[in-house]
């Protein structure tokens, strides 16, 4: 082992696995929102939590940005329309994903 190895990268990679990445967590904590993880993912997610700010900063705010979006009143969501190119450039996205 060179002076230039990190100790994440001694790491063996099935050790990496267990706790989620920073990448893993941005994506388990906006699911988090609509649905309940099993236990064992809960636990990983908060020892991740435990250690990394900027995932705890980042949970937060999204649990934020939902309890927002939930207190608006149905009009002022209802009123909001996206532009056609938008709204055309989505479908193709999806198209092409569902391809």
């Amino acid at each position: 082992m060179n002076a230039k190895t990190t100790a994440h990268q001694k790491m063996p990679t099935r050790t990496v696995a267990i706790i989620p990445t920073c990448r893993d967590m941005s994506r388990l904590s906006s699911e988090a929102l609509d649905h309940n993880h099993p236990t064992l993912m809960k636990l990983r997610m908060a020892v991740h939590l435990i250690f990394c700010r900027l995932c705890r900063r980042y949970a937060r705010q999204l649990r934020w940005l939902n309890r927002a979006g939930k207190s608006m009143p149905d009009e002022v969501l209802l009123g909001v329309q996206l532009p056609p190119t938008c709204r055309d450039r989505i479908k193709e996205a999806l198209r092409k994903k569902g391809q």
